[in-house]
């Protein structure tokens, strides 16, 4: 069993990359939390302070940060994938499939990013990290005894718990229609981001749009889950909102220099042309 949030031996609910991430600490709490502060002091570097004030005074990832919940890495998983997805196919596919490898949630911006780039390279790299990841597990363990751990995981919580099913008071008898319904909705965004997605911005709002829509319509979700999404939007919520010329600058500006010269060797692709029904 795995000592998890539910009970000690719950099913194991994530990807394999996780039991590697805490092999260098003895207590997921001090990662956690080390990973929280790791994302803060960035962010802080960084001169936005609108994303930076969103993140540091969530009383949500207050909680997450200091309670182990393992969503605050998956939020840095989020945000490097997805950073690099704005610049390269292959390297944002194969980051995506890592974090995918540690929480399968992150599976979410996997249509939006295909859609951006086209199915070439980011699929292949993207395909080439699960197959490093998933492959000797599948190997070892096969692939039966994974998704029987998945579905037990997902029968391990009783009770509808912050979702539509909790809000709506519903009867637990509809749990299967509800977790149907979650997984059509999900589906549907999936669908209709091929239709809207053109640019680096409408990639990650609309993933963050199937995440949400997955994981909280259905009978049993945790707050916990938008500590794996708040950091990819705090980092560009000053741009989305055009406030970035309005950062903070260090003396003699190195933000600026180290962003101006990754910019100049590794630029963000522009928008794709093509009719879009949604945002840049």
């Amino acid at each position: 069993g795995y000592p998890g949030p539910s009970s000690t031996g719950a099913p194991f609910a994530y990807g394999p990359l996780a039991l590697l991430w805490y092999l260098p600490s003895t207590d997921p709490l001090v990662v956690e939390m080390g990973v929280s502060l790791l994302i803060l002091l960035v962010l802080a570097i960084r001169g936005h302070l609108l994303g930076l004030a969103a993140y540091a005074a969530s009383a949500v990832l207050l909680v997450t940060a200091s309670d182990g919940s393992n969503d605050t890495s998956a939020g840095l998983f989020v945000l490097v994938a997805l950073l690099a997805a704005q610049r390269s196919a292959l390297a944002g596919g194969a980051l995506l499939g890592l974090a995918v490898a540690f929480k399968p949630y992150a599976l979410a911006w996997l249509p939006p990013l295909l859609v951006f780039w086209g199915p070439g390279a980011a699929l292949l790299g993207f395909g080439a990290a699960a197959l490093a990841t998933w492959g000797p597990v599948l190997l070892i363990w096969g692939p039966a005894s994974v998704l029987t751990s998945l579905r037990m995981a997902e029968a391990v919580h009783q009770r509808a718990y912050y979702s539509l099913a909790y809000g709506l008071s519903t009867d637990p008898a509809l749990r299967g229609l509800l977790e149907s319904l979650r997984l059509v909705a999900g589906g549907l965004l999936a669908a209709a981001s091929w239709l809207v997605v053109r640019s680096p911005a409408s990639m990650i709002v609309w993933g963050s749009a199937i995440f949400l829509v997955t994981l909280f319509t259905g009978y049993w979700s945790t707050f916990a889950y938008f500590a794996a999404l708040a950091p990819v939007l705090c980092w560009h919520l000053d741009e989305w909102l055009a406030l970035g010329e309005g950062r903070v600058r260090w003396p003699t500006d190195p933000v600026g220099r180290l962003s101006a010269w990754v910019d100049a060797r590794w630029p963000i692709r522009g928008a794709v042309t093509g009719r879009s029904i949604i945002g840049r």
